[in-house]
């Protein structure tokens, strides 16, 4: 509709956002509709409608800086996405917080 190659469309949130990525773009409802993921300063956890076994196949980005209390989360649940077949990038920022500034 509104000239969107739906080959192309990702889900990907910021902080409060990355969190919403996983209750509302990782489930079974949105299996199919996006090609990738990208969690920023937040992490993968079973929330919400979450359902990692949808992300099998696709890529998913977890990126956090050093010092994000987020940081912990995102290292205990990168494996669920792991397990479920997801091809999972995770970039740490060294020196940065919550929100990386770089």
């Amino acid at each position: 509709v509104y000239g969107t190659d739906p080959k192309r469309v990702i889900c990907s949130g910021l902080s409060m956002g990355g969190w919403g990525v996983n209750g509302y773009g990782i489930t079974e409802e949105c299996k199919g509709l996006y090609r990738a993921y990208c969690i920023i300063a937040a992490g993968p956890r079973a929330i919400g409608l979450f359902k990692p076994e949808v992300t099998k196949g696709l890529p998913v980005m977890i990126l956090n800086g050093a010092n994000d209390a987020n940081l912990r989360v995102a290292n205990s649940g990168k494996p669920l996405l792991e397990r479920a077949g997801a091809v999972v990038t995770q970039e740490i920022i060294p020196g940065q917080g919550h929100v990386p500034s770089t």
